[in-house]
């Protein structure tokens, strides 16, 4: 049993207010997205939209600042980044993240295995993340289970790409085959 919990998500986004907040801001601009070129759809035109409609919510006038770009990067990562695994990709010393489902994600750190307070809303949202780190990954006619190992090593590519780190995601064949 693994009783280490790395915790990487900020406080304020553990909150269920703020996840309301957060959800309402992802599911009003989500749609729009789809309506813009993709040549566009930069991160920086992603986040001023994120940041005008967040400004708009009368519940958020009271929250710091530093609540609100957390929300805004949050919602940002959820929309055209790697979801909640952006938290755990930018720390050097993550040798391994393993997605053992929506609510379980685990880390290699110095040899060591901890468990996270990382947390994808539902299986569809570790879906959705998966889908999108392997939009350029071509697949061919074989199921995604029997693809997992060239997956795996597709993620692991992706992952040192940005920071020089390994990424396995054990959620593929686990959730086919």
């Amino acid at each position: 049993m693994i009783d280490r919990m790395h915790r990487v998500v900020p406080p304020a986004l553990l909150t269920e207010a703020v996840l309301q907040i957060k959800a309402r801001l992802v599911n009003q601009i989500a749609p729009g997205l789809q309506k813009i070129p993709s040549a566009q759809l930069t991160r920086a035109t992603v986040k001023t939209g994120l940041e005008r409609t967040l400004d708009s919510y009368n519940e958020v006038q009271g929250l710091a600042m530093s609540t609100r770009n957390q929300i805004v990067e949050s919602a940002l990562a959820d929309l055209v980044g790697y979801g909640p695994l952006e938290w755990l990709l930018h720390d050097p010393e993550i040798n391994e993240i393993m997605v053992n489902g929506a609510k379980l994600v685990f880390i290699e750190r110095g040899g060591e295995l901890y468990e996270t307070d990382v947390q994808f809303i539902d299986n569809a949202h570790v879906m959705q993340i998966i889908d999108r780190i392997l939009l350029h990954t071509p697949l061919d006619a074989k199921p995604l289970y029997e693809e997992a190992e060239r997956i795996e090593s597709q993620l692991k590519m992706i992952h040192k790409q940005s920071s020089k780190q390994k990424v396995k995601s054990d959620v593929v064949p686990n959730m086919y085959g």
